[in-house]
């Protein structure tokens, strides 16, 4: 359909009701013809619309419209340099990123990402920790009792800042426990942990060449036949690109292969940017409950399950 006159305006309108076994070829011939057109496809199109104008003055509004999904795509390949309607190349955030099985001269950066993960997690728990009644009441109790002994001000706010600066080693203490119970456990034995067992695997995510991110999973054990998804980190440098996401559907792929109804994992109150991750991806809350430790009563650190059912779809 080439309208053969410069001035000529011809608003086109095409209708199919029934699927159109060719491709149409809208190719104005002068410069000046502005030519909309309206496509309609009550059915599936078999082919592609080509849409190529051959001059660079040229304006071809084009609405095409399907009742279905369309089978291919429409290319639409504007002859000019000067033409707005040129395609742009797709970009990923997740471009250069590689994602691949452990190996042993890992082991030394996979150690450095989880322990710079956790330590993260040190000035938020310590806010948790300030938040909890009874450690306000402490204070409280603290400051009262030596401005009444002492008559000053003084004594009291001192009083109170070295409780709080008690608290806060507490806290790094007890993570820098967690840290090294880790590492001498599993993250130390990676290989007969994770990657010795057919149920079970370790992935690292790369970025030129350099390991940036981590992720582990193996058979759950409190929860029996479900797979647990275990130590997901990833450099500051490098968040907000979607490793995350790549590694959780990485272990979500890897534990529906093998047949497992659900993935479940577990992560602290503390780690919120974990929490919106895990949901955004389709796990849902389980329970939250108290660690079974005492210093874990008493500052009400919780744990959230999490979990992710295979078999409805998740991703």
């Amino acid at each position: 359909m080439c309208p053969s006159s410069s001035n000529s305006q011809v608003p086109i309108l095409i209708q199919f009701n029934c699927a159109h076994p060719h491709p149409i070829q809208l190719c104005p011939s002068s410069s000046n013809s502005q030519v909309p057109i309206l496509i309609q496809f009550p059915g599936a199109h078999p082919h592609p619309i080509p849409r190529c104008p051959s001059s660079s003055n040229s304006t071809v509004p084009i609405l095409i419209q399907f009742n279905c999904a369309h089978p291919h795509p429409i290319p639409r390949c504007p002859s000019s340099s000067n033409s707005q309607d040129r395609a742009v190349p797709p970009t990923s955030a997740m471009a250069g990123i590689t994602i691949r099985r452990f190996e042993e001269d890992d082991k030394e950066t996979v150690k450095e990402i989880f322990t710079m993960g956790m330590s993260e997690h040190v000035p938020s728990s310590f806010m948790h920790l300030l938040k909890q009644p009874l450690t306000q009441m402490i204070l409280m109790v603290t400051f009262c009792a030596l401005l009444a002994s002492s008559k000053s001000v003084l004594l009291p706010v001192v009083g109170v800042t070295l409780l709080l600066a008690g608290a806060k080693q507490l806290v790094g203490y007890l993570f820098n426990s967690y840290i090294d119970t880790s590492l001498r456990k599993d993250l130390g034995h990676i290989q007969e942990t994770y990657l010795e067992n057919k149920d079970s695997c370790f992935w690292v995510a790369e970025s030129d060449g350099r390991v940036v991110a981590t992720v582990a999973c193996l058979p759950a054990e409190r929860e029996p036949g479900c797979m647990e998804l275990k130590r997901l980190s990833v450099r500051r440098t490098h968040r907000g690109m979607g490793i995350a996401k790549a590694l959780s559907r990485t272990v979500a792929d890897f534990s529906r292969e093998r047949g497992f109804p659900a993935v479940v994992l577990y992560t602290s109150v503390v780690q919120t940017d974990a929490q919106r991750l895990y949901e955004n991806v389709g796990y849902t809350r389980v329970r939250e409950f108290v660690i079974p430790e005492p210093i874990a009563k008493i500052t009400n650190f919780t744990l959230i399950e999490y979990r992710l059912d295979l078999l409805q779809g998740g991703k």
